[in-house]
């Protein structure tokens, strides 16, 4: 699969969220993110075809549809990625992730994956949004 699924509404987020079998990323971003469309989208593809157990979706910042989400999971910077999951007690947890940095990005997911199997909620790594 080429194409991200992107979400669209709080309504469909939720639905996804209560069928929450495996691993999803939701990546945060917006149509006017040059770095984004040339660096990381292509970043999430590639990392969408190689790991194929975890769900990966977009959803773009400037959709007011979507504005709840924005601000219940506190995105202020894109690209930002969140990766969902169920803890051993079906709880939902989230990590996020806010890099610009394609390479970073493949790092901390693997990281990130590594630690949900730890006992963590949330776990933000930032970097400067500035550099290239």
């Amino acid at each position: 699969m080429d194409n991200l699924i992107e979400i669209e509404n709080i309504n469909q987020f939720d639905e996804i969220i209560c069928n929450l079998k495996e691993k999803m990323v939701i990546y945060f971003n917006a149509p006017w993110c040059k770095l984004c469309h040339f660096r990381v989208t292509p970043k999430i593809k590639e990392l969408q075809k190689k790991y194929k157990n975890i769900k990966f979706y977009t959803a773009n910042i400037d959709n007011i549809a979507i504005n709840k989400l924005k601000e219940k999971y506190h995105i202020k910077y894109i690209p930002t990625l969140i990766l969902f999951y169920l803890d051993k007690m079906d709880i939902l947890r989230g990590i996020t992730i806010v890099s610009n940095n394609p390479m970073d990005i493949e790092n901390l997911l693997i990281n990130a994956i590594i630690n949900t199997n730890k006992k963590i909620d949330i776990l933000k790594v930032n970097y400067n949004l500035n550099n290239k």
